[in-house]
């Protein structure tokens, strides 16, 4: 279904020009693509789509198709993530269902082929869940790190992480949830702004 989506907007205009936050995105990541990783620094939106997106340019070019499969790509990792969070909870049969209709979702269907921050912050969510259903502590804390550079909401996040895994974070947990946010950080530091997160 998302596959047929990209396929119909690839024929449409919006697929090559990109509105607003979109389009604010290739231009962020062209820029990566070239090497200028601290573009927009200090951060006033957290980098780690456009560092993505960047990379992604970097490789198989900035192409209007790149950015898209990569999203598509990282959408398709959600609902594989999200079909084994619900095979934890309940039977295979629910789950598929379950799951279905996750992947049937109109906006996530949309969004799944938009260059857009939605299909990265959504995934990395719900590895956190999984990683939580699967007592990975420091797997859900490095990726709560990630997801929090990806949108700062997500350190909203950080307190419920000791309640679901039961524990205070030990070292290992703490570096792996404050080494993604330490990276945007220092990038904000040399560019002269030590004070923004």
């Amino acid at each position: 279904m998302r596959l047929a989506h990209l396929l119909f907007m690839s024929g449409h205009q919006l697929f090559r020009h990109g509105v607003v936050d979109a389009e604010w995105h290739h231009v962020w990541a062209r820029m990566i693509s070239r090497g200028q990783l601290e573009a927009y620094a200090p951060f006033f939106r957290a980098p780690l789509y456009p560092w993505l997106l960047g990379l992604s340019y970097r490789l198989f070019g900035s192409g209007p198709w790149t950015g898209r499969l990569l999203s598509l790509l990282v959408s398709l990792v959600g609902v594989a993530a999200f079909h084994r969070l619900c095979l934890r909870w309940t039977g295979r049969q629910r789950a598929l269902l379950i799951s279905l209709a996750w992947a049937l979702w109109g906006t996530a269907v949309f969004y799944s082929c938009e260059l857009l921050i939605t299909p990265l912050y959504t995934t990395l969510l719900i590895l956190v869940m999984l990683c939580v259903a699967r007592r990975e502590y420091a797997g859900s804390a490095l990726l709560l790190g990630l997801a929090s550079i990806a949108r700062p909401s997500a350190l909203l996040l950080a307190p419920m992480l000791p309640l679901f895994h039961g524990r205070l974070p030990g070292l290992r947990e703490l570096v792996a949830f404050l080494l993604p946010i330490c990276v945007v950080f220092s990038f904000n530091a040399l560019a002269g702004d030590p004070g923004t997160l």
